[in-house]
C-alpha cells in the first residue's frame, strides 16, 4: 500500500509525493518519491485513485492549486495527461470519478475557481475524460468553491449523479435602514 500526498498552499509551491505505508509507519519519509512539483502553488486537495488503463492498477488523478487536473500512472508515476481549464483557474477540491461518455474509463468532475486566492470571482464546473484529459462538459455557476463534489444515485436510475455546492454573492446596492420609533 502507498500513501499519495501533497504539500504547499494557495500561494506556496508544493509537490505531490508517494510513500509506502510501511515507511510511513516507521516515520521514515526519506523514501518518499516526488511525483510532480508546482512552481508557484501547491497540491491541496486529496487525489483520487482509479484504474484508467484497464490493467488493474489504480492511476492517480489529482488537481493542483494552479488550475490543472492531472493523471499519473499507478505503475511508475509517469504523467499520463494534464489539462488546465483556464490560465487563471485555481482548484482546492478533489475530483469526483464518474462515467460521462460512452467508454469504460471513468471521467472526472471538478470545480475550477477563477481569480487569485482569496479573490476568486467565478467558477467553471468541468468534466474531463479519464482517457486523455480532454474537456467533455463545462458550465459556469457561482463563485469561490472549496467543497469536493459528491456522487450518489439521487434519482435511482443506477447512474451516479453529481451533487455539488454553488456559492453565490448578493450585493445590496441600496441598503434599507430600519429605525425604531
Amino acid at each position: 500500500p502507498t500513501i499519495i500526498f501533497g504539500t504547499g498552499r494557495e500561494t506556496i509551491p508544493g509537490s505531490l509525493y508517494a510513500l509506502r505505508l510501511e515507511d510511513f509507519v516507521r516515520s521514515d519519509v526519506k523514501n518518499s518519491i516526488r511525483i510532480d512539483s508546482g512552481n508557484t502553488k501547491g497540491f491541496i486537495a486529496p487525489p483520487v485513485i482509479a484504474d484508467l488503463s484497464g490493467d488493474g492498477i489504480g492511476e492517480i488523478v489529482v488537481t493542483t492549486m494552479d488550475g490543472y487536473m492531472k493523471s499519473y500512472s499507478g505503475k511508475d508515476f509517469s504523467l499520463m495527461w494534464s489539462k488546465r481549464i483556464h490560465p487563471r483557474a485555481e482548484v482546492q477540491s478533489m475530483p469526483a470519478p464518474l462515467y460521462f461518455d460512452e467508454d469504460e474509463v471513468p471521467d472526472f468532475f471538478n470545480t475550477f475557481n477563477l481569480g487569485e486566492w482569496p479573490k476568486n470571482h467565478t467558477t467553471i464546473h468541468a468534466i474531463l475524460s479519464g482517457v486523455d484529459g480532454r474537456e467533455l462538459f463545462r458550465d459556469t455557476l457561482g463563485i469561490l468553491q472549496f467543497s469536493s463534489p459528491v456522487l450518489l444515485d439521487y434519482n435511482e436510475d443506477s447512474f451516479p449523479d453529481v451533487v455539488y455546492a454553488i456559492n453565490t454573492e448578493e450585493w445590496d446596492v441600496f441598503p434599507v435602514y430600519k429605525t425604531q420609533l
